[in-house]
C-alpha cells in the first residue's frame, strides 16, 4: 500500500509541476534599445528645440531600470530685431537667428509605476553656439562642455515581441533649461 501511495504522490507532483510550468509566461528580456525624436522649447532663449537620440536600458527588476543615452538637440531663436555690435569681425550687423547644437551622453535610472515611469540621468554635454547674420554670414562658434542633467516622466504602451512605444515629458540641459516632449520606439533583446 505504501508503494502505491508513493507512486501516486510522485505522479501528482510531476503532473502539477508540468501543468504549472506551462501557465507561466516567459520572463521579459532585461535589455532594451530605443530610438526617438524630441521637440520642445528653450525657456532661456525663447526658441524651439528639436532633435533625437538613442538609448540603452538594463532592467533587472520589474520596477527599476538603468539607462545610458546619447542625444542631439538644436535650438533656434529669432534674433531679427537684434543688432550685434560686440561680435569680433562682425560689427554692427543685424542678426537673423541664434543657434545652439548640443550633444550629450548620460547615465541614470528610472522607476516604474505600472506603465508610468519617472527618471533622471546625468552626464556630459558639448554645446556650440553661433549667430547667423542677416547677410548670411555665420559668427564664429562658441563651444563649451558642461554638466548635463535630464529629469523626465513618461508612459509606455506595450507592443508585440517585448517592444514599447514611449511618450516622455522632460526638462534637461547643460545651462539653459529646455522642456521637451519625446516619442520613442523601444525594443527588447
Amino acid at each position: 500500500m505504501n508503494r502505491y501511495i508513493l507512486t501516486m504522490v510522485v505522479a501528482l507532483v510531476a503532473l502539477a509541476t508540468t501543468s504549472r510550468a506551462q501557465n507561466f509566461p516567459s520572463t521579459p528580456r532585461p535589455h532594451f534599445l530605443d530610438v526617438g525624436v524630441l521637440g520642445g522649447y528653450n525657456l532661456d532663449t525663447k526658441g524651439p528645440v528639436f532633435g533625437g537620440g538613442i538609448g540603452y536600458e538594463y532592467r533587472p527588476y520589474q520596477r527599476w531600470g538603468f539607462v545610458a543615452n546619447l542625444n542631439y538637440d538644436f535650438t533656434r531663436s529669432d534674433e531679427s530685431s537684434t543688432w550685434h555690435v560686440d561680435i569680433p569681425g562682425v560689427a554692427g550687423n543685424k542678426a537673423d537667428y541664434w543657434g545652439q547644437e548640443m550633444y550629450s551622453a548620460s547615465l541614470g535610472a528610472r522607476h516604474y509605476f505600472g506603465r508610468f515611469f519617472v527618471g533622471a540621468s546625468f552626464g556630459l554635454a558639448h554645446e556650440r553656439n553661433w549667430v547667423k547674420m542677416d547677410d548670411g554670414v555665420r559668427s564664429a562658434a562658441n563651444t563649451r562642455y558642461g554638466f548635463y542633467q535630464h529629469y523626465y516622466a513618461g508612459y509606455q504602451i506595450p507592443l508585440k515581441n517585448n517592444s514599447y512605444l514611449e511618450f516622455v515629458g522632460s526638462a534637461s540641459g547643460a545651462g539653459a533649461l529646455k522642456t521637451t516632449v519625446a516619442a520613442r520606439y523601444k525594443f527588447g533583446f
